[in-house]
């Protein structure tokens, strides 16, 4: 690294002819993106073959009004792969007011993440959030693509979300070829809230969503007076196979669809359901509503489809095949509408009703409850129904989980006995407590567990229940719990590709919870009374926050047994309480910001944790929002961080780091911790644990207060101690307080800022020799005032006085 650095240094030097000192550099005109800049708002777009990146509001679709650039901004944190035209966010992008005043589409809107032309795609592992402070915004979105956009791919891992107004997670008039979604999409307004919405507006849009896979967490939530909340839309859009194993909802005050497919016609492609879909809210509301007036080629469910009003409304709409292996259910009219034209194919239940009072419509709907069918590599277990018939159906008996033995009753009350094998995959029906675990080594692998209550509940004795690459889909109702624990300690273990879509409450007792690497949480966690245990490993993905309860608990972050590229760490982007221990033993990032309950946009806290601890393996990353100062006894200090608002102590042991993410801070800026005491063990300086991310700033401790640190510059770069005059400039900035516009926290852009530095030293017109500075001054002097001067992205504009050391009697340059 230090030769290519040199390198580029001597390239730049007098070889140029020019006649340059340091000087007095008094004022300039600059555009230094790559280095510079905290607004966190960007527009990607394909403009005649080049790619193009604006930070700035616009007021037309052409993007009047922007600061285009080829140099994409934020380098800092993100990456962009010009040979893929792949964008990788790393950081919180973020736009709480209209950045987009019209474009044909958008009127008055705030997006996070603008993206029109050709492009290869878009891969966050953070937060994008769109959302509005001052009540101005119309429409709100996380990801906006425009229309005429063509974008390979978009892959989530993180966070993407939107409230204000009309708010989508990701709003689409263009064509994406592919989506995965592994963390949260949310879009909550007050009008309307929609998850993911693609349209078509004009018959030129080609809007197209065509594959999309889904393990976590999709949701559209209208928060006011709003019609519509919807997880998925496709109006006139282009659909090929969505495929879910997480959990997609709706909630409207008049619609709340899990999936909307609208328009005015044509031929979709297929849907198929692992997971949970759900639409809830209004009387209109529908798990999945096709009302295309055209044909979806199949469904196929093995998980639970439900709505207030249908499950499936297939509306003046076709669906060719209908292939039912889980739970179809609604509230009020029927499981399907009337209106429409399918082939059903039903191994699962269907059945209509609320809380304890449930009906089957037909016959034959009733007769499915208490069968077992081997069907499709499955064999599906459906529960027995409690009550007198098919008009008054209480509940479902549960499938007892014993010693890995299930037992149960079939539909005429004989014992059934299924010693559960791990090469088998099941899928197990059921509308209250599916699955009752008890003691002894229970396990399923590449199985659905699905309750339209409560799916899997553990015995009054307590019980152990280890899942492998199986889905867990419960709650249906919007009251109950996925996973619901006992009075007794329990012990839960989630190993790679389990899904549970919904709320775990692990109850009373000592329990032991493990969310393995590759396990996926989407809902809250809440570990209940006494002392419990949870472990959640590197890989692992919790869209939902994390509450200890009462009682002494302790929180685990671990590597798992077995390490890989994939499972390198932990991002926390929901809140964690109730916690007295927390241990570290991986990486970890606590980021700065979350999403509200309401689906607002808030700041992440970790509460209630008396003891921190980062173990010898552990890295705790703490991502700091350097824009929120305290007030009172912290006013003018930095209080940004998800720690704040904790009482506790932190420590390391055996060398476990803590690195603050300080991107924008000046020297000297104060972090405080407020309630939460920063161990002796925690060493700044040289050499030290406790650090920043950033190659320009490091932490230094303040004498008599254990709750705060400063932030300060490194005064000496050990790169470029070999030019002592870069070094120089360096220090100007530190002098007059403009550290805090660079972000440095790799080798790469260490590069490019002395890179900076050296545009300094090489692009002024002084000298050491007072001779020869006012020689080049006053050549300097009469370009000024000859010229008309204009600001020139990415160029200086300097004019400065004359300096000299050596009384002018001699030639002395810098080199």
């Amino acid at each position: 690294m230090i030769e290519k650095i040199m390198k580029a240094v001597k390239s730049g030097n007098k070889k140029r002819g020019r006649n340059i000192t340091i000087g007095a550099v008094v004022g300039m005109l600059l555009s230094c993106t790559a280095v510079m800049g905290e607004d966190n708002y960007l527009w990607i777009r394909e403009n005649g073959g080049a790619t193009e990146f604006n930070t700035q509001k616009t007021t037309d679709k052409e993007g009047t009004g922007g600061n285009w650039n080829e140099e994409h901004p934020y380098s800092d944190e993100n990456i962009w792969n010009a040979d893929t035209k792949t964008y990788i966010n790393n950081m919180t992008l973020l736009s709480t007011a209209i950045n987009i005043t019209t474009d044909e589409y958008a009127r008055n809107a705030s997006c996070a993440l603008k993206l029109s032309g050709d492009l290869g795609g878009v891969i966050n592992n953070s937060l994008i959030m769109g959302a509005d402070i001052s009540n101005v915004v119309s429409e709100s979105s996380g990801i906006y693509i425009y229309n005429s956009s063509n974008v390979e791919t978009i892959t989530n891992n993180g966070l993407i979300a939107a409230s204000a107004g009309y708010s989508s997670g990701i709003y689409n008039f263009g064509a994406v070829e592919t989506l995965t979604n592994t963390g949260s999409i949310m879009g909550t307004g007050p009008r309307g809230g929609y998850g993911i919405r693609s349209i078509i507006n004009t018959p030129n849009s080609p809007a197209s969503l065509a594959n999309l896979t889904n393990t976590g967490l999709i949701a559209g939530v209208t928060s006011g007076t709003g019609s519509d909340g919807i997880g998925i839309t496709y109006l006139n859009a282009n659909m090929e196979v969505l495929t879910n194993s997480g959990l997609i909802k709706g909630i409207g005050n008049d619609n709340g669809w899990g999936i909307l497919i609208g328009g005015v016609g044509g031929t979709s492609g297929s849907i198929v359901n692992n997971g949970l879909i759900t639409g809830t809210g209004g009387s209109r509301s529908c798990g999945i509503a096709n009302r295309a007036r055209g044909t979806l080629e199949t469904m196929t469910n093995t998980g639970v489809i439900y709505g207030r009003k249908y499950a499936v409304d297939n509306d003046n709409a076709t669906i060719t095949s209908l292939n039912n292996y889980g739970i179809l259910a609604a509230q009020t009219s029927a499981v399907i509408s009337l209106y429409g034209t399918e082939t059903l194919n039903n191994y699962g239940l269907m059945f209509i009703g609320y809380s304890g009072n449930y009906t089957a419509k037909e016959d034959t709907d009733y007769g499915k409850f208490g069968t077992t069918t081997g069907i499709n590599g499955y064999t599906v277990i459906n529960t027995k129904a409690e009550g007198g018939n098919k008009d008054n159906i209480t509940g479902t008996e549960s499938l007892e989980f014993e010693n890995g033995v299930l037992a149960y009753n079939d539909s005429t009350g004989n014992p059934q006995t299924e010693n559960v094998s791990l090469d088998k995959k099941y899928i197990l029906n059921g509308i209250t407590d599916t699955l009752l675990v008890s003691t002894g080594d229970n396990k399923f692998n590449n199985s659905v567990i699905n309750g339209h209550e409560t799916a899997v509940k553990f015995d009054t004795a307590g019980g152990i229940l280890t899942l492998t690459g199986t889905i867990v889909n419960g709650g249906a109702d919007g009251i109950s719990d996925t996973v619901t624990g006992s009075d007794n300690g329990d012990t839960l273990t989630l190993q790679s590709g389990s899904i549970v879509n919904g709320n775990i409450s692990m109850e009373n007792g000592n329990d032991t919870f493990v969310i393995g690497s590759g396990a996926t949480i989407n809902g809250n966690t809440n570990m209940g009374d006494n002392d419990d245990i949870l472990t959640v490993e590197a890989g692992s993905i919790i869209n939902g926050t994390l509450n200890g309860g009462t009682g002494n608990d302790t929180l685990n972050f671990n590597s798992p047994v077995i390490r890989t590229t994939t499972n390198g760490g932990i991002n926390i982007q929901r809140n964690i309480s109730e916690f007295e221990n927390i241990n570290i033993n991986t990486n970890v990032t606590l980021f700065e910001k979350t999403v509200a309950d309401d689906g607002s946009v808030g700041d992440l806290t970790v509460t209630d944790a008396e003891n921190i601890t980062i173990g010898a393996n552990g890295i705790l990353t703490l991502r700091i929002d350097i824009s929120k100062l305290g007030t009172l006894g912290d006013a003018s200090k930095i209080v940004g961080h998800a720690l704040y608002g904790n009482t506790g102590i932190i420590k390391s042991e055996t060398g476990g780091k803590l690195l603050l993410v300080v991107n924008g801070a000046g020297n000297e800026s104060i972090i405080s911790f407020g309630s939460t005491e920063l161990d002796n063990s925690l060493i700044t300086g040289s050499g030290g644990n406790f650090d920043t991310t950033s190659k320009l700033h490091t932490i230094e401790s303040i004498d008599g207060a254990n709750n705060q640190v400063k932030v300060a510059a490194r005064w000496i770069i050990p790169e470029i101690v070999k030019y002592k005059q870069l070094n120089k400039i360096y220090h100007g900035i530190l002098s007059v307080d403009e550290l805090g516009n660079f972000n440095v926290d790799d080798d790469e852009k260490l590069s490019t800022f002395l890179g900076y530095l050296n545009d300094i030293y090489t692009g002024n017109p002084y000298s050491y020799s007072s001779e020869l500075s006012r020689k080049s001054a006053g050549m300097f002097r009469d370009i000024v005032t000859e010229n008309i001067f204009k600001p020139e992205t990415n160029k200086w504009m300097i004019y400065g006085g004359l300096t000299h050391v050596d009384g002018g009697t001699k030639d002395t340059y810098y080199g």
